[in-house]
């Protein structure tokens, strides 16, 4: 139950809303809280309390508010203020969040960013709203310095703040001149409200924007585009930037560069305050940082930005990797294939998705990667690619989606190498079952780094649950993997650990593991283990009914 104080009860009185029952309302990162205020069943508002120390953040979104209505862009009008106590009374726009809509379906998901950037193009042509604090090259440099803050004491990073921050403001400097803009700061899936009974750019409403500047031009987009807490298709992530870089009147290629620099600076910060959030008693910020830390990585692969880039790269390594139990090394889950073995069943759904004993195929692969704390953990998509990142929004991974075509093993693996900073990684195909001891525990008792390129999870062929044909390959008395074997008594479970220095030196987009298992096998450093436990092939449907039965026996067992 809500409960309010003597002195919001006499401002609720004063304002007519007394009697209203009250509902908590989600807050944010903010110090501030939020209620509903239901005086009946089709008329409601939101009551605001501001803490004395953000105080001036009240009067700013009531001016801001005021600002943004007169352009025609929907923000709440206020209904009520006490400026002294912090307490504001707002029109309630309702819980239809792009988030809320979004988490239902991706079926609207073109409807609403384009609708969110009607919005960004009328602030883009009016300029300025006056009396706002600047967004500076030099400011924009300084907000990253929370991100070296959260270093651990003594961190040998820390001594990169300077050139990092110096490196950026120059950059800054040069890359965002032009004419500013109103910058909303947090323009986001999250804080945007769809009216669906307005009409235009009017069915996106804003909320949050107390904190607005005065900023250079793309930085709402990139809150837009590159979100913390969602992942966008490319698709729809070029076209909105190939459409803000008309309505600029720039290029495409400048705009690519602008967004690359804001999404680096803006990201980069959010890796610091999340930590910070985290540290002091909100830890459900910690799932956010793998997408946040991608955002960083594609940024920072823009050549123009080379002098961030090592700095950037060791920072978002550090925080991944920090977000676990222990240091753990990453693992890429492959799950971007069409599935074709699977005839119907993948007309219209990616295999990952399909159901095994009640659960999606890619969620038993993630069982094996988040038993070990793998982090970071990459799942690489293309076919069907929305319904994937439907299904992971919740969960803690980086998505690398593949397009316009897709990339095989190698390439989908080498396109995804800027999410690691180990020299190697763990993979894992995803239309796979296994039972018993964690395959990735297995992997990595038996590493040796200085005898092996790779190491590949076996299973004899009369225990592969669900193979059709014969082995891949054999082993010999030392473990090294042998292709021309004519028994072929072992099959490859599609778990690996993988060096990524050879799939970095491929100066081809697109290629299969084969070629290089091959080079290490030639050259003895390719090596097999033998997986203690169960396995099955889901590659085709009668695997599906075969692996339901291998796991039904795990139960059985346990039980």
């Amino acid at each position: 139950m809500t409960t309010l104080s003597p002195e919001a009860r006499t401002f609720l009185d004063r304002m007519g809303w007394g009697m209203a029952k009250p509902s908590p309302v989600a807050g944010d990162a903010s110090a501030r809280s939020y209620t509903r205020l239901h005086l009946s069943d089709n008329y409601s508002a939101v009551f605001m309390q501001t803490p004395k120390s953000e105080i001036q953040s009240q009067a700013a979104f009531c001016d801001v508010s005021a600002y943004l209505r007169g352009l025609g862009v929907s923000a709440p009008t206020v209904l009520g203020e006490d400026a002294v106590s912090g307490f504001l009374l707002v029109e309630d726009f309702g819980d239809q969040t792009y988030s809320a809509i979004l988490d239902q379906g991706l079926t609207r998901e073109v409807e609403l960013y384009r609708t969110a950037h009607d919005v960004l193009a009328v602030l883009a042509r009016t300029g300025a709203m006056g009396g706002l604090p600047i967004l500076a090259a030099s400011e924009l440099a300084r907000l990253t310095a929370v991100t070296f803050e959260e270093l651990p004491e003594g961190h040998a990073l820390k001594c990169e703040q300077v050139t990092f921050q110096n490196d950026l403001q120059g950059l800054a400097t040069w890359i965002l001149r032009g004419v500013p803009v109103t910058v909303l700061r947090d323009f986001h899936a999250g804080n945007l409200i769809w009216l669906a009974n307005r009409t235009g750019l009017q069915r996106t409403g804003v909320i949050d924007f107390q904190d607005a500047l005065c900023g250079p031009k793309g930085y709402d987009l990139v809150s837009l585009i590159d979100d913390a807490r969602r992942d966008l298709s490319i698709e729809l992530r070029t076209t909105l930037i190939r459409d803000h870089a008309h309505i600029l009147n720039i290029s495409e290629d400048d705009m690519i560069l602008r967004t690359s620099l804001l999404s680096l600076q803006r990201n980069f910060r959010i890796l610091g305050l999340f930590r910070r959030l985290a540290r002091t008693g909100k830890p459900v910020y910690l799932r956010h940082m793998p997408r946040v830390a991608a955002h960083v990585l594609r940024a920072v692969d823009h050549p123009r930005l080379a002098p961030l880039a090592a700095t950037a790269r060791a920072i978002c390594a550090h925080y991944l990797q920090s977000t676990a139990d222990h240091a753990p090394r990453g693992a890429m889950i492959l799950a971007a294939g069409f599935g074709t073995r699977m005839g119907a069943l993948t007309k219209a759904t990616p295999k990952p998705l399909l159901p095994v004993a009640g659960r999606a195929l890619i969620d038993h692969a993630l069982d094996v990667a988040q038993g070990e704390h793998a982090a970071p953990c990459v799942i690489n998509t293309h076919f069907h690619a929305d319904q994937m990142r439907h299904h992971l929004r919740n969960h803690e991974v980086i998505l690398s989606e593949e397009q316009p075509e897709i990339l095989d093993s190698g390439g989908g693996i080498r396109h995804a190498l800027r999410y690691f900073s180990d020299s190697a990684i763990f993979t894992l195909n995803s239309d796979n079952v296994w039972t018993g001891q964690n395959p990735f525990a297995t992997l990595s008792a038996a590493w040796r780094p200085t005898e092996m390129d790779a190491l590949m999870l076996l299973i004899p062929r009369d225990q592969a649950t669900g193979r059709q044909g014969d082995g891949d390959l054999g082993l010999d008395a030392t473990g090294r993997v042998l292709f021309d074997d004519p028994k072929k008594p072992y099959v490859f479970t599609g778990a690996q650990i993988l060096k990524t220095a050879p799939i970095a030196a491929m100066d081809i987009p697109k290629f299969g593991l084969r070629m290089l298992w091959e080079t290490f096998a030639r050259e003895g450093r390719l090596f097999g283990v033998i997986h203690l436990g169960g396995w099955a092939d889901v590659g085709h449907p009668e695997g599906i009914t075969a692996a339901e039965d291998l796991l039904a026996m795990e139960k059985a067992a346990v039980t």
